[in-house]
């Protein structure tokens, strides 16, 4: 079978990039899993936050960690078929949803975080949606991070919600979040403790909300 002569010329120019820049290890394993679905494990915690699989498998951490600090392409695809087998299943319910129209919304960054890596991950993930047949908008302007926050996962459970405690605000009219059903979607979760805060706040809003995390910790 021939190579389209545009997929040939993409093919040859992330070989030269990969030549300067060479691939990290864990990116090559990515890759190397690209064609292969991640494996799910959906399950809800006890703060009602829908996780799709283990962090602990190493595909899954892999991709989590590949999609955050190195910005992998087919990290955000792989993961982008994770969050799309849910939501097309969802979807897919006739009675899963009122009337409220149904918006993606990234967990935001505090802005120091944002300018220090340039990106928000779960972005970059939901950007990859549509090519799997996924058209909901990503609204990622109806949260905003209000204040940075020590990481949590260098905090007991207790120390973590505190943490988080009005770390987020909605910065629309609240006329924007009438008749909207957020799926509020994060990377990892432990306790459950920054979805609990972002979804707390979007619903003060009016907003139904869906929290959901890639992976469970």
């Amino acid at each position: 079978m021939r190579i389209p002569l545009g997929a040939q010329a993409v093919h040859a120019g992330n070989a030269i990039l990969d030549l300067v820049f060479p691939p990290s290890a864990r990116e090559r394993r990515v890759r190397r899993n690209a064609r292969r679905p991640l494996p799910a494990a959906p399950a809800a915690t006890d703060d009602a936050i829908i996780a799709l699989s283990l962090y602990r498998d190493s595909s899954i951490a892999d991709a989590i960690q590949a999609l955050k600090y190195e910005k992998s392409r087919a990290a955000a695809r792989q993961l982008a078929g994770l969050l799309a087998d849910f939501l097309l299943e969802l979807m897919g319910e006739e009675d899963a949803f009122d009337a409220r129209a149904l918006v993606l919304v990234p967990m935001p960054l505090a802005k120091r975080r944002f300018r220090e890596r340039g990106y928000n991950q779960i972005a970059l993930s939901l950007a990859e949606l549509p090519a799997l047949g996924i058209a909901l908008p990503v609204r990622a302007d109806l949260l905003a991070r209000t204040r940075e926050t020590t990481p949590q996962t260098l905090l007991s459970r207790h120390a973590r919600l505190t943490n988080v405690k009005g770390a987020f605000a909605a910065p629309l009219p609240r006329a924007a979040y009438q008749g909207v059903h957020a799926i509020l979607i994060d990377d990892v979760t432990t306790t459950g403790a920054t979805l609990t805060e972002a979804a707390r706040t979007l619903r003060t809003q009016g907003a139904a909300v869906t929290a959901l995390a890639l992976a469970r910790a």
